[in-house]
């Protein structure tokens, strides 16, 4: 990083054991394309909130929380490019894993409605600190979302063997979004460095587009569960 950025101390607290794009930036805002794309999980976040509100009963009541979370350690992370603010991103994308954790657990008896947000903030805040591990071993940070991410599909195979009925439509179409942003978000960093200098998108920006699009599939899926408790829900 650029020794002029004013982010420089905090990025020299816990150095990044890898470049991004637009890191030798000495502004405040490193990565302006991807500060401001990061905007779209707000959007997903009003959407599920209107769809939601009226949901007497449910725990997809907090599920646009999840999306703002995300915004904000977006934001951070993009506009410094330093590692403590990359968990911070990284920590609203393991509390979508451990929501949808609970949800599944609700759907198999394991667990009730109650506290799915709250018990799935501190799930997240604890896997958080996983990440000084791969950064310790100079690991990327992606490798922290393996667990979670298989444990969220196990426990849905587990609901699929138990359940009749349920359609995956929006399941599939959400996953179809993520890995899609997924791998553009992958093309844009070591060692291919592929559209990351774009000024106005970025592959990255794909990434934000295509998870944000991916949490209203994700909620839609889910609310095929509790749509029958509602009755005032159209």
């Amino acid at each position: 990083m650029n020794t002029d950025s004013p982010w420089y101390p905090l990025f020299n607290l816990l150095p990044t054991p890898f470049p991004y794009c637009g890191e030798s930036s000495a502004s405040w805002i490193h990565d302006p394309v991807d500060t401001w794309s990061s905007f779209l999980y707000l959007v997903a976040a009003y959407w599920i909130y209107q769809k939601s509100r009226r949901l007497e009963d449910s725990p997809l009541k907090s599920f646009y929380l999840i999306p703002v979370i995300i915004t904000f350690g977006s934001i951070l992370f993009h506009t410094s490019f330093t590692y403590i603010f990359l968990m911070a991103d990284f920590f609203g994308i393991y509390t979508l894993n451990f929501f949808c954790m609970g949800l599944n657990r609700v759907r198999l008896g394991g667990t009730d409605n109650r506290h799915v947000f709250i018990k799935s903030i501190g799930f997240s805040a604890i896997w958080t600190f996983s990440m000084l591990l791969t950064h310790h071993f100079k690991l990327s940070s992606g490798f922290t979302m393996i667990p979670p991410i298989i444990t969220t599909l196990i426990l849905e195979l587990r609901c699929f063997k138990s359940e009749q009925n349920t359609q995956y439509k929006n399941f599939f179409i959400a996953g179809t979004f993520i890995t899609a942003g997924y791998v553009m978000m992958l093309l844009e960093g070591k060692p291919w460095h592929i559209g990351c200098d774009g000024q106005y998108m970025q592959l990255h920006t794909w990434w934000h587009l295509l998870s944000a699009l991916s949490m209203v599939f994700i909620f839609k899926f889910y609310l095929q569960f509790y749509r029958s408790i509602d009755k005032k829900l159209s």
